[in-house]
């Protein structure tokens, strides 16, 4: 059987799609509406020189309402990837193991990880690609912690969401917890849930929005509840699941989280970086 410590190499996305520090946060939030994923090396030439992720795209366009972010200009908001781009790059070559690359990714509370070698960006390798090295794992030997339950894992308490509020509240919510998602709730009951994908295209379209009032010479904010761009149903499990059936669900459906439940209550969440977490603290594989 093929050992489950595989080299980035094989799992990373060869050739990512990238930006130009001069390129514009349209173009960025066009293609990551375009593309399932959530950061983009930024190049000049061939060299590495930075990235963009959805919370500094969070960060950006909460400048236009007061939020924050350091890079503004007249009107109140950044309008380049080089003003908001993050230009240390944690970067790792492409024979490091998906453990090791695991075990980096979560000491450094990132969701992607460009490959280099030598100086050239020659992919990328995200949480979802780990998450797959992990589920090969889980599968080779029951030490893996794939048949560990739920709620050994679970983050509680959780943090939720009603659905009447909108989508700034959101976003703010979750940098100040630092969160990606965020189950809603109507009347104390699970209804929905939003992930930071959800928040990027209603802040796309918050952005179209808030354009067209200015070329009409308008002064009001763009107005989106939550309601309108929560996913449904929501997909949960039980404290007694295992690690190893989350792992199959999360990536089947192409999620991040699944909510916990029980007794109809909701206890706790579980995620994506937490099963690499599990992953990432295995002992070094022997060949």
């Amino acid at each position: 059987m093929t050992h489950p410590d595989l080299p980035v190499l094989e799992l990373m996305s060869p050739e990512p799609v990238t930006l130009h520090p001069d390129d514009t946060l349209r173009q960025a939030f066009d293609l990551l509406e375009r593309y399932p994923f959530r950061h983009l090396p930024v190049v000049r030439g061939n060299e590495l020189v930075g990235i963009v992720s959805d919370r500094d795209l969070f960060l950006a366009t909460g400048t236009r309402y007061g939020r924050c972010g350091p890079f503004v200009h007249s009107d109140g908001r950044p309008r380049k990837i080089g003003e908001i781009m993050r230009p240390e790059v944690h970067t790792v070559p492409p024979e490091m193991t998906s453990r090791a690359a695991a075990k980096f990714l979560v000491a450094q509370r990132i969701g992607a990880l460009p490959v280099v070698a030598g100086s050239a960006l020659v992919g990328i390798v995200t949480e979802t690609d780990l998450l797959n090295a992990y589920q090969r794992c889980s599968r080779w030997r029951a030490w893996c912690g794939g048949d560990e339950p739920v709620g050994d894992h679970m983050h509680s308490p959780v943090t939720t969401i009603s659905s009447d509020r909108e989508l700034l509240y959101a976003v703010q919510l979750c940098l100040d917890r630092d969160i990606r998602h965020l189950p809603v709730t109507d009347q104390g009951r699970l209804c929905g849930m939003l992930s930071d994908r959800d928040l990027r295209l209603g802040l796309a379209r918050v952005m179209q929005a808030d354009e067209l009032i200015e070329e009409e010479g308008r002064r009001e904010i763009p107005y989106l509840p939550v309601v309108k761009l929560m996913r449904t149903p929501v997909l949960s499990t039980s404290p007694e699941s295992t690690l190893r059936s989350v792992t199959h669900t999360l990536l089947h459906e192409r999620i991040g989280a699944m909510t916990v439940v029980h007794d109809g209550r909701l206890v706790g969440i579980l995620s994506k970086t937490d099963l690499l977490r599990r992953y990432a603290a295995l002992p070094q594989l022997a060949a």
